[in-house]
């Protein structure tokens, strides 16, 4: 795990769980897909895990370590591109949802829970965002994959170029 004595710079904070999309060629074919959008900074793209509003420092701390001991029990494994689409208000581009994919995500959301969170409101749809205008077009790539090795934490912040990594850790790694 890295940054872990960071913490949300404020005391209440909205963060979120992700998988980085950083590989150059995933990264390349997601820009081209959204050349029709207004300018994303490709830095952003991420697959988002589960969010949580309004976290505080303790909840925070418990959070490390709980993500900490639930990603050494998930080993790396591959993700591919599926459709672009919209989902309401955002142009997307949707990934499969395979088991391992699915089974961290799981494992992610009761962890929030069991620290008092709230259920999500929402069923989990594996997606990367492109952008924030659903009537502009999302163009179709060739099939692009890439190996999902760690998760990120992220403090969330639309108005920063790139929201700050808070922790990341490596799965399958004690």
């Amino acid at each position: 795990m890295t940054n872990p004595d960071q913490a949300p710079p404020r005391a209440r904070t909205d963060i979120y769980f992700c998988l980085p999309v950083d590989q150059p060629p995933v990264r390349a074919a997601l820009a081209w897909a959204a050349r029709d959008l207004s300018k994303t900074n490709p830095d952003k793209y991420h697959l988002t895990l589960r969010y949580i509003k309004q976290i505080d420092r303790l909840a925070f701390d418990s959070l490390l370590v709980a993500a900490a001991g639930l990603c050494q029990k998930h080993q790396p494994f591959s993700l591919a591109l599926d459709l672009p689409g919209n989902i309401p208000r955002i142009n997307c581009y949707r990934t499969a949802a395979s088991q391992p994919l699915k089974d961290l995500q799981a494992d992610i959301d009761q962890a929030v829970c069991d620290l008092g969170f709230p259920p999500a409101d929402y069923d989990y749809n594996p997606h990367i965002t492109l952008g924030r205008q659903p009537d502009q077009t999302v163009w179709p790539v060739e099939p692009a994959s890439w190996r999902v090795d760690h998760v990120e934490i992220r403090q969330s912040d639309k108005k920063l170029e790139i929201n700050p990594l808070l922790a990341d850790f490596l799965l399958g790694q004690p």
